[in-house]
């Protein structure tokens, strides 16, 4: 995907090493696919232009009804499979939304103006549900629009209010034998939400 984004060609031949039938998997012998894997190689195979049918339909066959994705095994967080996933959906078909994910979305802010799975808001959670909420605001109509733009400003505000130019996260999200933090991953996920908030504001105070 970063390949892609950037501009490159890259084959899909090294993906495909992990392709079994319609699936992907993370490692060889994994007994249960992993929901984030999946969602990962279908937004790599949208990019590239190639055919994924039967991972597109994994993808949407693990949503709850509330049209989030919260069973994944390598992340505490439902808003870190669900912000991919909506990418990874999205990806070529401008005009995608998904009313469901984007109410469920909404909903979940709290008062603080954050998001966080757990007892608090967090940077990296709340930058992963700006992500998702980027996404689906260029085919909302006005009202839905102005709806998304609150939600950014308030959690602008609450990014602002404790965004430290030095520090590394700490808060351990992702699962391995145990919980952990990759500080690196998670700092560029929350810089990257806090440029897009950022960038998002400007605008929506031009319009």
């Amino acid at each position: 995907c970063v390949l892609r984004l950037a501009g490159r060609d890259p084959a899909d031949d090294a993906l495909r090493h992990f392709e079994i039938g319609e699936l992907f998997v993370t490692f060889p012998g994994e007994r249960n696919a992993s929901v984030s894997t999946n969602i990962h190689a279908l937004h790599a195979l949208r990019l590239l232009g190639k055919p994924a049918a039967g991972t597109s339909a994994y993808v949407e066959a693990n949503r709850n009804p509330h049209g989030l994705w919260d069973n994944e095994k390598w992340h505490v967080s439902w808003l870190y499979p669900t912000a991919h996933a909506v990418a990874a959906l999205a990806q070529g078909k401008p005009q995608w939304r998904d009313e469901r994910a984007l109410a469920a979305l909404l909903q979940a802010q709290r008062d603080d103006g954050g998001w966080g799975a757990g007892r608090a808001s967090t940077f990296e959670e709340t930058a992963y549900a700006l992500f998702a909420l980027h996404v689906m605001d260029g085919s909302e109509e006005p009202t839905g629009r102005r709806r998304i733009a609150q939600a950014v400003a308030r959690a602008l505000e609450w990014m602002l209010a404790r965004h430290a130019v030095h520090a590394l996260p700490q808060t351990p999200l992702w699962i391995g034998k145990e919980l952990y933090c990759p500080t690196r991953v998670v700092r560029v996920a929350e810089l990257a939400g806090l440029w897009l908030a950022l960038r998002w504001g400007r605008r929506v105070l031009a319009e």
